[in-house]
């Protein structure tokens, strides 16, 4: 069974009792993460959680993920380094490798990894940035 179903937003699910829901759907534009209540969207009750760890962010059809903390933020058990475009299924740890929380895209064939893009305002897919030229029913 897959853990999204069509029409449905994007979503963090939760994969430690530390982390105060069980799900988080993403249907705005911003979302910060971390141990303090009132002001993060999505509470992690761990000392060695940042007060404010991370940021989500949507970024046109997909989530961008921004770290704040100094104690490092880790996506699919590898440290982050900068800003990470988040993937269908990535495994998100905060202060250590261990997966805290799991984000589910709404539309995983929306893929931005490697040389093939698709563009999916201008409904259009590119091979090392170049367009490539596909019939309405290829596409």
């Amino acid at each position: 069974m897959a853990d999204y179903e069509l029409g449905a937003v994007a979503r963090l699910i939760s994969l430690h009792a530390d982390v105060q829901f069980s799900q988080y759907d993403l249907d705005g534009e911003r979302y910060t993460i971390g141990r303090l209540t009132g002001v993060c969207q999505i509470v992690v009750a761990r000392p060695t959680i940042s007060r404010i760890h991370a940021r989500l962010e949507r970024k046109g059809s997909h989530f961008e993920l921004v770290d704040l903390s100094r104690n490092q933020t880790y996506v699919n058990r590898s440290l982050m380094s900068g800003v990470h475009v988040l993937a269908d299924r990535d495994l998100i740890g905060l202060a250590s490798p261990e997966p805290l929380l799991r984000f589910v895209d709404s539309d995983p064939t929306v893929i931005t990894s490697g040389r093939l893009r698709f563009d999916r305002e201008m409904m259009e897919f590119t091979w090392e940035n170049q367009p490539i030229e596909l019939t309405p029913s290829q596409l």
